[in-house]
């Protein structure tokens, strides 16, 4: 009976495998602009692309005079969603970045536009998702409650997209210490104790490639000679919620310069998931501060163990017809690693190259969506992580806090596609819901059945 079971088991495995090398997901037909498979052509012919994208992040840094914070923005674009244009002996793309810090009424509070240059003299690299230009500025503001807004445009396409987010500067005592925010660093160079370099991350997700990440802020003494109590947890949240993974104290006692904390988190070897990592930063009786910083641990390539890929191929159900995954649960871990590989073979817009580009970005956009959409449910299984895991990330955001003491209320607009998406916030948490119901399946299916 278990061999007769297993090879009904094999079959079912060889259908699906050749039903799937002769399908295209509606989802890879979306997405192909986004990996630039038309860009600059043999003719050189300008290509319009409608996933221009960016990511970026920020960290703040309280001033040792006086109540105002250095604000420093780092901004990362993947080559491959740059228009590059050729030139005699070389390939050149630009780009402007506008940085605007507004208030409560939207009053604009500071404002500040810059552009930058690329250039490669490899076509190639034009190509890669996994070379990237770096834009960095740095301001300083006063304590208030900003809307920040972060705009790049590609010169060439003038595609634009503006990345809105509320952000809150502290009003802060010259007379106790102080803290920065929490970011992930890599790429760390050190001069004795003192680092003097490093790489933002700019993502908050890590893949599981073997670099080592840092999560970093530092302490800024009132005086010298202070002494400080720092507590370290770092635990799992979400689909395993509050389970202590590593804990530490230890205590420093300030000099001159600010006090650098750097945990090495690449250390710990953690398995995919998201996780919390908690200071609590202490001087004396009624003179402490916590900080905390969220971030994803993502496997590459392929998953690495049978809950990891049990989980991929869950996700993985915006992007390929249901019916391959009604049996699943019935195969073995090789089986389904099998039908994961062999799904994504088929899908692979450069197979001379050693990973899936389609499949990757597929994945970014699942990691994406967990760390910006999670409040009860992991963020790629609501309503606003399905949208931005087919459709990408959209081309305009807009925001209504309160609309007539109605709900908070995001429109998603994809003017390319001529698509708007309406989404409102019933209970005033974050967890976002379409306003009208939306049927995926009439994007999420392959086009040859």
């Amino acid at each position: 009976m278990k061999s007769m079971e297993n090879k009904r088991i094999n079959v079912m495995i060889k259908k699906i495998i050749n039903k799937y090398n002769a399908a295209i997901p509606m989802f890879i037909v979306l997405l192909v602009p986004a990996l630039g498979l038309a860009q600059v052509p043999e003719y050189f012919e300008l290509q319009s692309y409608e996933n221009f994208d960016y990511e970026y992040t920020y960290f703040l840094v309280p001033k040792k005079a006086g109540e105002n914070t250095e604000f420093h923005l780092f901004i990362k674009i993947p080559y491959n969603r740059l228009q590059f244009v050729r030139f005699e002996k070389f390939f050149r793309a630009e780009y402007e970045v506008t940085l605007e810090l507004r208030d409560e009424d939207n009053e604009l509070i500071y404002g500040k536009s810059w552009r930058e240059t690329v250039q490669t003299n490899d076509y190639q690299e034009t190509e890669e998702a996994d070379i990237f230009h770096m834009a960095k500025t740095r301001i300083l503001i006063e304590p208030g409650e900003y809307k920040l807004n972060v705009i790049v445009e590609d010169m060439e396409t003038n595609l634009r997209i503006m990345k809105t987010q509320e952000i809150d500067i502290d009003k802060h005592d010259k007379n106790k210490f102080s803290i920065t925010s929490v970011i992930l660093i890599e790429n760390i160079e050190k001069k004795g104790d003192k680092i003097i370099n490093y790489t933002p991350s700019i993502t908050d997700y890590i893949e599981k490639t073997g670099k080592k990440y840092f999560d970093y802020f530092e302490i800024i003494p009132s005086k010298p000679g202070e002494k400080f109590n720092i507590n370290i947890e770092l635990k799992t949240i979400y689909r395993k919620k509050n389970k202590t993974i590593f804990k530490d104290e230890f205590e420093k006692i300030a000099g001159i310069d600010n006090i650098q904390i750097a945990t090495n988190i690449s250390e710990h070897n953690l398995a995919t998931g998201a996780y919390e990592i908690i200071y609590n930063v202490s001087a004396g009786w009624r003179n402490n501060k916590r900080i905390r910083k969220e971030f994803y641990i993502s496997w590459v390539g392929a998953p690495t163990n049978e809950e990891e890929l049990d989980l991929a191929l869950e996700q993985m159900k915006y992007a390929f017809d249901k019916v391959l995954f009604k049996n699943i649960k019935k195969l073995t871990y090789e089986e389904k690693l099998d039908l994961f590989t062999s799904m994504w073979q088929g899908t692979d817009p450069f197979p001379e190259t050693s990973k899936n580009e389609l499949q990757e970005e597929y994945f970014r956009r699942v990691r994406y969506s967990n760390l910006m959409f999670t409040v009860f449910q992991d963020g790629w299984k609501t309503d606003r992580g399905l949208i931005y895991i087919i459709f990408g990330p959209p081309n305009e955001v807009i925001r209504f806090n309160y609309l007539l003491d109605s709900y908070p209320i995001q429109y998603w607009s994809y003017y390319k596609k001529n698509i708007l998406f309406k989404f409102y916030d019933p209970y005033n948490i974050g967890d976002f819901m379409f306003i009208v119901p939306y049927n995926y399946d009439t994007w999420a299916r392959p086009v040859i059945k």
